[in-house]
């Protein structure tokens, strides 16, 4: 509420005192606090003696009527004020075509409208639990899925058809080169097959490269099988089928400006959601940020904060971007230099048997706070050549960590892991190394105990 909305001088001042004592202190004056602040006392004694009038009859009403009726009515009054505010410059910016500035300020309006509460209480209540179970039971169906059933099971032993929960956000946790951006193509072209709507947003990486992958992973192709597809007449048409499923389910937006901040990104997402609203009847399921480490924030415009800080700040942004707009975020991040070479079996570590875990983040450790799910893959030099990757659970708020996902793997058509492909799983943050090819061909689509792995000499659960 302004100042200047109120139609009498005498309130305007006492408003415009207490919001100036409100904004300076943080909490509301007492009566003769406000009267002795300096914008009252500097007024003429005309507009002290009335003020002084207006305050004594406050303190009065306050104890004689309730606030209850004025609350309601004051919140259905603001949200109208704020509409009345918004759109004449939201028309304005239009008429200029200025489109996006009108877009701006609708969505900003939005948001104030949706904020503005004056009777609203935020204690939790347990009346009525039963409603909150079929709503839990709903989201649950509406969860994305990780790509293949085992992870599903594990992550989200309760859910009907995925793991990935609306509103929550989940980092894949990786080296470099082990194949981040791929396992986020993989996980995205799964539930666009599942009709699921997503939306990718890539800050690295050349478009055709992108559009490359998404084409392999969902046509099952390599490059010169695409290549031989589309010359012929019959394969062409499946291409051309696959290409309007991406089309319709997809929205691929590069960004990639040096000193790109969050702020902007988010700022994108708003405007793509409501485009995606407008065209579709509602928003998008999935939100996958490759990656989010890229982005810089508005906060630290003067560099005044920390690397981690920073980026801290821009992993939150995602989990509010996932609240607001109830889908899913996926993103990654990426690990230090040790756990790069953990990962390779090198320099140092190269006696190390172990999986990568949180502690391997680089810099940024808010990040595997921010995170609901922390899922980190691991691909050595053997793995590579044993086409296989290993997924990690490192974080999980609805479920147990420690379990480990062994995945067949194509990175020729740009899968990392999949139903089809074949997996097994156990409990446990050591590698199984070269014996993993052995344990699928008896084990996948299984979970492996550890008295079956002692089998193959492997004991996942030391140092655990």
């Amino acid at each position: 509420i302004e100042p200047e909305w109120f139609s009498d001088e005498v309130m305007v001042r006492l408003y415009g005192a207490l919001k100036e004592w409100y904004v300076k202190w943080g909490k509301r004056p007492s009566i003769p606090e406000l009267l002795e602040s300096k914008p009252i006392t500097k007024l003429s004694t005309s507009l002290i003696q009335q003020i002084r009038a207006i305050a004594s009859l406050l303190q009065t009403s306050r104890t004689a009527y309730s606030m209850q009726p004025l609350l309601e009515e004051m919140e259905i009054w603001l949200k109208a004020r704020t509409i009345q505010n918004a759109l004449p410059k939201a028309a304005n910016a239009f008429n200029k075509q200025a489109l996006d500035e009108s877009v701006t300020i609708m969505n900003k309006m939005v948001q104030e409208y949706n904020d503005i509460r004056f009777t609203e209480d935020d204690r939790v209540s347990f009346y009525n639990y039963g409603v909150d179970l079929m709503k839990e039971k709903e989201d649950s169906s509406k969860a994305m899925t990780f790509g293949i059933a085992a992870m599903d099971r594990l992550l989200e032993p309760n859910g009907t058809s995925g793991s990935l929960m609306p509103g929550m956000m989940t980092v894949l946790l990786a080296p470099t080169n082990v194949g981040k951006t791929s396992a986020m193509v993989t996980i995205a072209v799964r539930n666009i097959m599942m009709g699921k709507s997503v939306l990718f947003i890539a800050h690295e990486g050349t478009e055709t490269e992108l559009k490359s992958k998404f084409m392999r992973c969902i046509s099952g192709l390599t490059q010169p099988e695409m290549f031989r597809a589309y010359l012929d007449p019959e394969l062409s048409k499946q291409m051309r089928q696959w290409e309007s499923y991406l089309q319709r389910f997809l929205v691929y937006k590069p960004m990639y400006k040096a000193g790109l901040t969050v702020e902007e990104v988010a700022q994108t997402v708003e405007r793509l959601q409501d485009m995606r609203r407008m065209e579709y009847g509602v928003g998008f399921d999935l939100l996958v940020d490759d990656y989010a480490a890229k982005l810089t924030c508005m906060a630290n415009s003067k560099g005044n904060m920390q690397p981690r800080q920073e980026q801290e700040a821009v992993y939150n942004q995602f989990v509010q971007m996932g609240l607001r707009h109830k889908f899913h975020v996926l993103t990654a991040i990426q690990t230090n230099r040790e756990g790069s070479k953990v990962n390779r079996r090198i320099g140092s570590q190269k006696n190390e048997t172990r999986l990568l875990h949180m502690e391997d983040v680089m810099e940024t450790w808010g990040a595997m706070t921010a995170a609901a799910i922390v899922i980190s893959l691991n691909r050595s030099d053997l793995d590579a050549e044993l086409e296989k990757i290993t997924f990690l659970i490192c974080k999980s708020r609805s479920s147990e960590t420690g379990w480990a996902v062994v995945c067949n793997s194509n990175y020729d058509v740009c899968r990392t892991h999949g139903n089809d492909l074949g997996a097994f799983w156990y409990r446990g943050t050591e590698s199984v190394g070269e014996k993993s090819a052995d344990i699928m061909k008896t084990f996948q689509g299984q979970v492996v105990t550890s008295d079956k792995m002692a089998v193959y000499d492997v004991n996942p659960l030391k140092g655990v």
